[in-house]
């Protein structure tokens, strides 16, 4: 499956997820270990279910129609934007981001396409970081 990333600026991350959840409809939360050594953690479909979360000290605590599903501690990378096409030729988002300490791997699946562009500053030369397009 093809798809492009496009990584965010991690001092945006808060008001970047806040802005999702407020102007685009999650369809599916879902995290995994990458280290293979635990389970899917959280695998749920959010479609007609209330998607949230809260600011902690060092992490962010996601809900589900306002039950604690998932604490994303000592995320040290930003969040990216993945674009995806499916079988029914709809484009949808995915806003990823990883807590490399534990190896887990957290995924929120957005209907349709949140757009992006350039900022002014670079992961590495020529390559910038991105910010969500704000209407």
């Amino acid at each position: 499956m093809d798809f492009n990333v496009y990584w965010l600026l991690k001092k945006e991350d808060s008001l970047n997820l806040k802005y999702c959840l407020e102007n685009f409809s999650p369809k599916k939360f879902h995290v995994r270990n990458i280290n293979g050594l635990k389970p899917t953690i959280v695998d749920e479909s959010v479609e007609g279910k209330t998607l949230t979360f809260k600011k902690k000290k060092n992490s962010l605590l996601f809900l589900i129609d306002q039950k604690e599903c998932y604490n994303l501690k000592t995320h040290e990378k930003p969040f990216s934007l993945r674009y995806t096409l499916n079988e029914k030729l709809k484009e949808d988002t995915e806003l990823t981001n990883a807590d490399y300490e534990n190896g887990d791997y957290l995924e929120i699946t957005f209907n349709g396409k949140i757009e992006v562009e350039p900022s002014e500053f670079e992961r590495a030369p020529g390559i910038p970081f991105y910010r969500i397009k704000k209407s």
